[in-house]
């Protein structure tokens, strides 16, 4: 895994990436994992754009027994928070 670099090309037919510094990388797969920018929602406070561990961390520090929590986003990870925090809050 490399950090701080930027694919700026993909050669499907050739199996190949290059990034930004010019290197040149082969694969066998490719997933493309272009990440997402999430939708603000104005004026509004408390509201945990789940992204990071810091964010994890937050969460799940709230989600004590009683606790009325509302994910919003019903996608794979909106779903996994929202099961795990069941059970979180139901103890």
């Amino acid at each position: 895994m490399l950090t701080g670099r930027t694919v700026v090309s993909v050669d499907p037919a050739e199996h190949s990436v290059v990034d930004d510094a010019g290197e040149s990388y082969r694969y066998e797969r490719l997933l493309l994992a272009t990440g997402a920018t999430p939708r603000r929602i104005p004026n509004t406070e408390g509201i945990v754009y789940f992204r990071t561990l810091e964010d994890y961390r937050y969460v799940r520090e709230q989600a004590v027994a009683g606790a009325r929590i509302v994910v919003i986003g019903g996608g794979f990870i909106g779903s996994e928070i929202a099961a795990a925090l069941v059970g979180a809050v139901a103890r």
